[in-house]
């Protein structure tokens, strides 16, 4: 995972794989629930912003 600044901000992407599309649909689905508690934590609030793009034709 690389870091960069635009415009001032730090944005970040990672890529998650899985041989398993299920695997891969279940652990997104948990993960979910992670960034919105994540996001909803003092430290966290106003400042984190994702987008998760499910595209295996892209890669």
């Amino acid at each position: 995972m690389s870091v960069q600044r635009v415009a001032n901000v730090e944005r970040a992407q990672m890529l998650i794989e899985s041989p398993s599309r299920a695997a891969l649909q279940h652990f997104l689905t948990a993960w979910q629930s992670v960034l919105h508690a994540t996001r909803q934590q003092p430290a966290g609030r106003g400042l984190l912003r994702w987008a998760v793009d499910v595209d295996p034709l892209a890669i």
